[in-house]
């Protein structure tokens, strides 16, 4: 009988110790539960509402974007707000900020003048903000600024210390006060995938009594459309127009093979690429006058939605030279450090050098051709005479 009530004893105390240990541990989940529920709640209400992180932005004020707009890989934007009188700016930040409060920063190159402040994201159309590095996900775009520290901004006085409270840092939504329409940009294959970020405006609703014109940027994956590639390449001339010619070598042909032979090298490293002409083409048409036509080669360049186009051109001299050299042609205001870089790979893999020609150049093997007044009147006059109408250029 002793033993056996030992044994019952035993259990008994097992089970006492094992119901302890159980409500110990859920107290503790109680616990966890209690401490993390605002935040858990906080998700919920985000995902239900994701308007909830915009309750911080000016209800009053709102900076108006005059343009925008993707070159290459990069996102630019210009834009304008009015102060209230008397403030005084010591910074201005784009903001990209998720459904769920984090934000990224972009530094604005901002002037104000007066009560105004204009801003843009950079001087040169290659830089600004790479659409290559937004991760996935959705973003308002709000324009951040940080004022002074002054009667303007002070709120009151902390009790514990007695230093002066400031509310200086202010959010603002953006409204399109542009002509321009939503865009669609879709990053480079990379390990065969891609990415599409779709970049407008929108109206919403954030309370009850208050809405807000807000600009969106948001990234998903996707497959790449069928008429949307990487790199677009334009071998020069072709059809009638043989371009410079030295015997029986023609530019035309002799950059048609280097495109053709560019784009199997640049597909190996699985980019997608598009030609403007892969020799195909009638060779008694002349392209010289039909490059501009709807199906010519500067409208399927521009149709491909290509991040680079790479155009290939050989150059003439009617006297007689010892050597030629490597010319990279940029547009106008443009930042060249890709260029550059291109030009010393080239250099280096070809054991060549860079072109001494002095005429529209900026920098070492670096040239910009813009038109200028007799351009444009020689390309009314050969147009005229081609029997086509002229291209539309200014200066």
């Amino acid at each position: 009988m002793n033993h056996k009530n030992k044994g019952r004893t035993s259990a008994n105390q097992r089970t006492a110790l094992n119901m302890a240990v159980i409500a110990i541990v859920a107290m503790i989940i109680v616990g966890v539960i209690l401490f993390i529920s605002p935040t858990i709640k906080e998700l919920i209400a985000k995902a239900k509402s994701p308007y909830s992180v915009l309750l911080d932005v000016n209800k009053d004020m709102r900076a108006g974007i005059s343009d925008y707009h993707v070159y290459g890989t990069h996102f630019n934007l210009n834009g304008n707000m009015q102060l209230d009188l008397g403030s005084k700016v010591e910074d201005v930040e784009l903001i990209f900020r998720n459904y769920l409060g984090q934000e990224t920063k972009y530094p604005l190159i901002y002037e104000v003048i007066e009560n105004n402040v204009e801003f843009s994201t950079s001087e040169k159309i290659n830089t600004g903000i790479n659409l290559e590095e937004v991760p996935v996900g959705n973003y308002f775009a709000l324009l951040k600024i940080t004022y002074a520290k002054d009667e303007n901004t002070k709120t009151g006085t902390n009790k514990s210390d007695g230093e002066a409270t400031y509310d200086n840092i202010k959010y603002y939504s953006l409204s399109d006060i542009s002509d321009e329409s939503d865009l669609i940009y879709y990053t480079v294959t990379k390990n065969s995938s891609n990415n599409r970020i779709d970049i407008g405006f929108e109206t919403v609703q954030i309370e009850d009594d208050h809405t807000l014109s807000i600009m969106n940027v948001k990234s998903k994956e996707c497959e790449l459309p069928e008429d949307v590639y990487d790199i677009v390449i334009d071998a020069g001339h072709g059809g009638s127009d043989g371009g410079t010619v030295n015997g029986k070598y023609t530019e035309a042909n002799i950059v048609l093979d280097f495109a053709l032979e560019l784009k199997d090298k640049l597909e190996e490293l699985g980019l997608k690429v598009k030609l403007t002409r892969d020799g195909t083409e009638d060779v008694t048409t002349p392209m010289a006058y039909t490059m501009y036509d709807e199906d010519g080669r500067v409208n399927i360049a521009g149709d491909s939605k290509a991040k680079l186009c790479i155009s290939l051109h050989l150059n003439s001299y009617a006297g007689t030279i010892a050597n030629g050299g490597l010319q990279i042609y940029c547009p106008y205001n443009i930042d060249t450090t890709f260029a550059s870089s291109l030009l010393d790979k080239i250099i280096t893999e070809a054991n060549t050098y860079a072109s001494t020609m002095k005429a529209h150049s900026i920098g070492k093997g670096i040239y910009c051709r813009t038109f200028d007044d007799n351009d444009i009147k020689e390309n009314i006059v050969s147009s005229k005479k081609g029997g086509f109408e002229p291209y539309n250029l200014d200066t």
